[in-house]
């Protein structure tokens, strides 16, 4: 990336130390996998970008510093480092968003004693458009922009620069969610009003089930007005909302009467569970224990219909993320399902506990409610072939769980060498062939 000396003359990266042009490929980045070190570095030279676009220009090369600096090459350089504002996510957009609020609020700092691109607005307005339209600019960064175009500009280039920042904020492009912030944050009237009279005009178009999202858990941000509205906007179509839609409409204090009788009667009946559904299963068990007894009642008849047709390995995984009351219900429809199921399923239920028990990527904390499946369904095989494939406490466990089902005392019981391991697990597979029906 090239950077600014001292002096105030651009130096490009040279190539082989015989000086070149100012080009440097820039690769596509995905921040959401970086560590915080890589996070930082980006931003620097997210930082390093800006400092391009705004004195990249050949009026600022020094021709007898660089005599082989490829002036041909700069409009490329300006779109590398636009690129790379654009490629780096919400790296790109805090650094973009942070520059012109600062220079928005005369606090830019740039090179004396050279010339500032002409380009260099549009080329920074022209990254924040494209953030804008991923949805990558919060409520609280447009709200920073919007303030900072406000008050007394220091001279017509930063004054012609705020008129653009708010034409650039377009409310068209602003996510739903972030109107929605920013509806609950603004103090500007005439802003707020601009912002709700958008939403309105949006949410007739917007899928049921984002419309249900904004109202799911009592969305802090969403003002009682357009709370109201959404709320409308769903019933009208009560049809189309899913079981986890109905349940999150009947949490909304103020709801008419018929409706809410309507959806009431219509929840005390057992739903079919379709593939759709699975990461909705979490949500609608956070509501059994709901201060609303008529909710909290239908609550716990849809989730135990639900979870009884869900396959194992989703119980599995929100009994974990469940609060303990929710953990307690959840473990009593798993024992409904195993009394009901026949060898069969009984089978697959053992077969799916076993690959969340030795799975590389799954958290301990799952792997423990998989050594309690296999427990309750007495599957010592299960529990004794996976000694070795297993780490840790993990192997304490499934020896105290081994015992539970079998009486014996093979261990581990505490931490043991990996041989001394094997040694374990030969005896507990040796008893288990001369005494069949633990599977």
């Amino acid at each position: 990336m090239p950077l600014l000396p001292k002096g105030g003359k651009v130096a490009p990266k040279k190539k082989g130390g015989k000086g070149g042009g100012p080009r440097d490929k820039l690769p596509q980045v995905n921040p959401q996998k970086l560590s915080d070190q890589n996070k930082a570095i980006l931003e620097r030279k997210g930082w390093d970008a800006v400092v391009v676009l705004a004195h990249m220009e050949p009026q600022n090369i020094i021709q007898r510093e660089f005599p082989k600096f490829d002036k041909a090459a700069i409009p490329q350089c300006r779109k590398d480092c636009k690129d790379f504002l654009k490629q780096t996510g919400n790296i790109g957009a805090t650094v973009v968003v942070n520059q012109l609020v600062n220079v928005l609020m005369g606090q830019g700092r740039f090179e004396r004693g050279i010339i500032l691109s002409p380009a260099y607005e549009q080329d920074m307005l022209d990254v924040l458009g494209s953030h804008f339209a991923s949805g990558r600019v919060s409520g609280a960064q447009i709200q920073a922009l919007i303030n900072a175009t406000k008050g007394q500009k220091p001279d017509p280039r930063t004054a012609r620069l705020a008129q653009m920042v708010q034409e650039t904020v377009d409310v068209r492009q602003i996510a739903l969610g972030t109107l929605i912030d920013l509806v609950a944050t603004t103090t500007d009237r005439d802003f707020r009003d601009k912002l709700e009279d958008e939403f309105k005009r949006r949410l007739p178009t917007t899928p049921i089930d984002e419309q249900v999202a904004l109202l799911s858990l009592r969305n802090p941000q969403l003002t009682p007005a357009l709370q109201k509205r959404v709320v409308k906007s769903v019933l009208k179509d009560p049809d189309k909302l899913s079981t986890l839609g109905r349940l999150t409409v009947l949490t909304i204090p103020g709801i008419a009467s018929v409706p809410r009788q309507t959806l009431l009667r219509e929840l005390r009946a057992p739903s079919t569970l379709t593939r759709s559904q699975l990461d909705d299963l979490a949500r609608i068990l956070k509501l059994i224990d709901f201060a609303d007894a008529d909710v909290k009642k239908v609550a716990k008849i849809q989730a135990g219909s639900l979870y009884r047709q869900a396959p194992i390995k989703i119980c599995l995984r929100d009994s974990l993320s469940a609060d303990p009351k929710g953990s307690q219900f959840l473990w009593t429809v798993i024992d409904q399902k195993i009394e009901r199921a026949d060898d069969r399923r009984k089978t697959n239920y053992k077969k799916a506990a076993k690959a969340v028990l030795e799975s590389p990527v799954l958290p301990t904390a799952q792997k423990r409610e998989a050594i309690k499946l296999l427990e309750k369904m007495g599957a010592a095989s299960v529990l004794a072939k996976s000694l070795m494939k297993i780490d840790g406490d993990l192997r304490i466990e499934c020896g105290k769980a081994l015992q539970r089902i079998t009486g014996q005392t093979f261990g581990p019981s505490r931490a043991v060498s990996i041989i001394k391991l094997g040694v374990i697990q030969k005896k507990w597979l040796g008893w288990l062939s001369e005494n069949p029906g633990f599977d």
